[in-house]
């Protein structure tokens, strides 16, 4: 095949070397994770999530929280967890506290 068949780019044909700096682009855009939407949570859902906020607040259980902050679904882990005021959680982890918001919360698992 040569290049003026069809089915071979033309426009790039002729570069075929990539700079350093391009190359350390590529990769950084690949691995940056897509933004993703806030989830809408039904009603049901909600329920779900309060109950389990419940069991894990008053036995003292260590949880798995998966929660929306700047566009990604981020997970933590740890025990501790209290509810701050009507707002926030507090979640203790090796690293130390995290505060969540409870309307960012999407997922609660018990470890």
């Amino acid at each position: 095949m040569n290049k003026l068949s069809e089915g071979s780019n033309l426009i790039w044909e002729s570069s075929r070397m990539i700079l350093p700096e391009h190359k350390a682009r590529i990769r950084a855009h690949d691995l940056t994770p897509q933004p993703r939407s806030r989830p809408i949570l039904s009603a049901d859902q909600l329920s779900i999530l309060d109950q389990q906020l419940k069991v894990i607040c008053t036995l003292n259980t260590p949880a798995s929280i998966t929660y929306y902050k700047n566009k990604q679904y981020l997970k933590i882990s740890g025990r501790d967890i209290r509810l701050l005021n009507s707002k926030t959680l507090e979640i203790a982890t090796s690293k130390g506290c995290d505060h969540i918001l409870l309307k960012d919360i999407i997922e609660i698992h018990p470890l």
